[in-house]
């Protein structure tokens, strides 16, 4: 099974069958085998047997100090994960940010991946 909510697995009828959570940020989990980072660019065949936190990152907001885009695929059929980086147009994004009335910080942090 894979969840993207940590909140879900609270929900879950049997947490002990969740093996991969899709998370946004960083963060640290008890009871997990293996945390995969933004910074792999792939991980895979993932044992069936382990469990794993995985951090996508983010599409505008990464925070791990790399400014591109941050997203993952996860193959249920290989059992593998893929992480991709790629640059976007930020002038445009913080330009939205600031238009529509933000923190001037939520544009500036997009310049810096943070």
């Amino acid at each position: 099974m894979v969840y993207t909510n940590i909140e879900i697995k609270a929900r879950c009828k049997n947490p002990d069958n969740i093996r991969v959570i899709l998370r946004a940020h960083k963060a640290v989990f008890k009871g997990t085998d293996h945390q995969i980072d933004t910074e792999h660019r792939s991980h895979g065949p993932l044992s069936r047997d382990d469990r794993y936190i995985i951090n996508v990152g983010s599409i505008g907001q990464p925070r791990d100090g790399n400014p591109d885009l941050s997203f993952g695929i996860f193959d249920t059929k290989e059992w593998a994960y893929e992480h991709i980086r790629a640059p976007y147009n930020i002038d445009a994004t913080a330009k939205k940010i600031i238009q529509a009335g933000l923190p001037y910080v939520l544009a500036e942090r997009l310049y810096e991946g943070t």
